[in-house]
């Protein structure tokens, strides 16, 4: 009972930062100024890029770990590299959403054939394929060259994809101080979340050692 007691309370705290982040990217992204083509049709743009980099971010970091555990097949280590993706996979995934009713806003409708669009979904799927793999037992040196490989797998397949609609760097290359800024305070936002969920999950996942 004490245990259901303590998953119970801890469930709740993470609703409660996952609800108090987006409570907060939602007051950051009202309060934010406007751009001068896509005017307050900016404010999804902020979302979709703030969780999409944080997100890949944790899918690096994932894979980085996963380049350590394939020599060195550390129990410890591999769980928390699984938090990592998973969290990592999870908010990329939310990014990815967010881009498609960001299309929607911003112009008129989604456009499925946009390659960044389509490498994005890709991936995802991709991305759910591997995490599921991860929770069998395959042996720990497999697991971690598939993060790692899941991690190249962006490099190639996201990274590297030409755009059409989708503008090169919206943000980064904005003159406004204030555009800038916005997106700054979505990602530190959204990495504060992505360490609580990384640090909620990490404690809760099998640590089963596959040699």
């Amino acid at each position: 009972m004490q245990k259901f007691r303590e998953l119970t309370a801890s469930m709740w705290a993470t609703l409660g930062v996952i609800g108090m982040a987006a409570a907060v990217m939602a007051w950051i992204v009202l309060a934010a100024p406007a751009e001068a083509s896509l005017g307050t049709g900016i404010r999804s743009v902020y979302v979709h890029v703030g969780l999409t980099w944080a997100g890949m971010a944790g899918l690096y970091l994932a894979g980085a770990m996963g380049g350590v555990v394939v020599f060195w097949p550390q129990k410890t280590l591999l769980r928390w590299m699984r938090a990592v993706g998973i969290v990592g996979l999870s908010l990329f995934s939310a990014g990815t959403i967010v881009s498609l009713y960001a299309q929607q806003v911003n112009w008129g409708a989604i456009s499925w054939v946009e390659p960044i669009t389509t490498s994005m979904l890709r991936y995802t799927a991709v991305g759910i394929i591997v995490h599921i793999l991860l929770s069998w037992p395959i042996g720990d040196r497999i697991k971690g060259g598939l993060s790692l490989a899941l991690a190249l797998f962006h490099v190639w397949s996201v990274d590297n994809t030409a755009l059409i609609l989708h503008p090169q760097d919206p943000i980064g290359t904005s003159t406004s101080s204030g555009i800038r800024d916005t997106f700054s305070a979505i990602f530190v936002v959204s990495l504060v979340m992505a360490a609580w969920l990384v640090l909620y999950l990490g404690q809760r996942l099998p640590t089963r050692h596959d040699r």
